[in-house]
């Protein structure tokens, strides 16, 4: 590995002194979990949150030209409160949790030890056992990491729920400049935990970090929830399992309905319908129990009353010796029952509504590497959309199509002589008759070679990213899943007109990881750049760029790990 020379993407270039600013239930097929765990200010911090919300959309609209936010979908993707905020909450779920007993789990800082106070034990409704009823447990163990992009010390509360026994809650301090991390350890044998955190500052930014033996990935947390989530991918196979994760992390419990577009149809199983998912409570559905192999699954949550946040959990597991795989000869026989070649695990936030633009700062096909475009239209009009792809010095026609209501569209890579195969592109989805859409990128990698500058080795696994919906100037990576078996890419997209120049620095506390050319940035109208991260000492990395960008962080699995993961970076707001 090297970290002087890092890679030049379209047009971009990294230059050194640049000066840029700075219980499953029997017959059920889903497990629930409710908790009496301590509220304190949600209720406080879910009513200033809207108030903060309202006030980033009043401040994103009255910007500069150069920025290119949208009132109408600036609360689709997560976003960090300002510095003034008197409070943040942020809410995870999907990760699988092994076993614990009633004694907290252990944070851990990048910058210093702090003293924490806890509580929390298993009710006597829901003992706490020594074994998991959901299988895939421990393949997507996850923690939380806080990051506090702010100049003053932050106080945050994380309450780790599982789907059986009661939440375990901890008080910690999070440095200024500086992160901790919570492992996602529930109490009970429910298989599966969330996290709810509530801070007493803004530039407070939560990712969730999942990984086990198929695969790691990060992701940001949600910010708020949601009457309705729109998951665009998922599929349930011979090896592979299909999971929705329902947090409520509210004082009222609600009642959610599931419905789907699957490659067989609409469908709505009665047993998907009026879950109740208890206040402080997490659910999550086994689709596979009710819609067994489907190659195509989009799952539509609405909650008949309150908010909900949704995760997806997908996991695939290798096929077994001689098992037809999907896309060769046998799979095409009668009867088969054909395996998804490439094993691996993605956790995945759902989107709270449809937007009008999704774009995605990274995107390379061909070479082992299969992409897609995922287009779900949740309305009742017909939307017509168009994809554009930005390949710097080459002009590619756009992709003009419609997606009618309730229909799934896929645009496959590999398929369309305009991506050419092994060409690093960013993508753009508009719709260009006002119809909102929901739309992800899919990625499997099947033995493809890691694309970070000055790695060497190939990667299997699956990822899927739904697109981002608002530039910023501020972005901030707050988990980077870094240690000695992954390689990270951050990738700076200028969607504007005139070069922009950005630098990258590392929330680490006293011992600053070394980056690429000091992590100065230069990107070039319509370019891209990306940003080697080999270091397992990086820990959350903030962008501050000369005008509005879109950054994105991916993370491949080295030195025979597998996994592959793909994740937006959450905007700050510094005003």
């Amino acid at each position: 590995m090297t970290e002087d020379t890092p890679e030049r993407r379209d047009g971009g270039t990294v230059e050194a002194g640049d000066g840029a600013g700075e219980g499953r239930l029997p017959g059920t097929g889903w497990s629930r979990g409710s908790s009496d765990g301590v509220r304190r200010l949600r209720v406080v911090s879910f009513v200033l949150g809207v108030v903060v919300v309202i006030g980033i959309v009043g401040r994103s609209t009255s910007r500069s030209a150069g920025k290119t936010s949208q009132s109408a979908t600036a609360q689709i993707s997560p976003a960090a409160a300002p510095p003034g905020a008197l409070s943040s909450s942020w809410f995870c779920a999907g990760a699988t949790s092994s076993f614990q007993s009633a004694a907290p789990a252990t944070a851990t800082t990048t910058t210093t030890t702090t003293a924490a106070s806890s509580s929390g034990k298993a009710s006597a409704a829901n003992p706490p056992v020594t074994k998991s009823s959901v299988d895939p447990a421990g393949d997507a163990s996850g923690v939380v990491v806080i990051a506090n992009a702010g100049g003053i010390e932050a106080t945050a509360t994380v309450s780790v729920v599982g789907t059986t026994g009661s939440p375990t809650t901890k008080t910690l301090d999070v440095p200024a400049r500086g992160s901790v991390t919570v492992p996602e350890l529930a109490t009970g044998d429910g298989g599966w935990a969330g996290a709810i955190v509530e801070a007493d500052a803004g530039q407070v930014v939560v990712y969730q970090s999942v990984g086990g033996p198929l695969g790691a990935s990060v992701s940001p947390c949600a910010t708020s929830g949601s009457p309705t989530w729109y998951l665009p991918g998922g599929q349930t196979r011979v090896n592979a399992d299909e999971y929705i994760s329902l947090l409520n992390p509210y004082p009222t419990s609600t009642i959610v309905d599931l419905s789907f577009v699957t490659n067989q149809g609409a469908e709505q199983p009665q047993n998907f319908q009026g879950i109740d998912v208890p206040a402080d409570g997490l659910v999550t559905v086994d689709l596979g129990s009710y819609l067994s192999r489907r190659s195509s699954i989009e799952t539509t949550v609405k909650a008949r009353t309150g908010s909900v946040v949704a995760w997806e959990t997908e996991i695939v597991t290798p096929p077994a010796s001689g098992a037809p795989l999907v896309g060769s000869v046998a799979a095409g026989k009668p009867l088969a029952d054909p395996a998804w070649p490439t094993a691996g695990v993605t956790v995945t936030l759902g989107a709270p509504g449809a937007a009008l633009s999704w774009t995605w700062p990274d995107g390379l096909a061909g070479n082992n590497l299969q992409e897609q475009y995922v287009v779900f239209n949740p309305g009742s009009a017909t939307a017509k959309v168009r994809l554009s792809i930005g390949i710097l010095g080459a002009a590619v026609e756009p992709f003009d199509f419609s997606v009618g209501p309730g229909q799934v569209v896929p645009i496959v890579s590999e398929q369309q002589a305009r991506i050419p195969a092994g060409a690093p592109h960013s993508a753009t989805l508009v719709s260009t008759n006002g119809v909102p859409v929901v739309a992800a990128r899919t990625l499997t990698a099947t033995a493809a070679t890691i694309p970070v500058s000055g790695v060497t080795g190939i990667v299997n696994g699956n990822a899927q990213i739904l697109g981002e919906t608002a530039s910023a100037a501020d972005w901030l990576v707050a988990a980077t899943g870094m240690d000695s078996h992954h390689a990270g890419e951050l990738v700076v997209y200028n969607p504007g007109a005139t070069r922009v120049n950005a630098r990258v620095t590392a929330l680490s506390g006293n011992s600053q990881p070394s980056l690429p050319a000091g992590g100065v940035l230069s990107v070039a109208p319509g370019g891209q750049v990306n940003l080697a991260v080999t270091s397992p000492a990086t820990g959350p990395l903030e962008v501050k760029a000369s005008a509005a960008v879109f950054v994105e962080y991916d993370l491949y699995g080295v030195g025979g790990a597998g996994g592959i993961g793909l994740s937006p970076a959450v905007p700050l707001d510094d005003h």
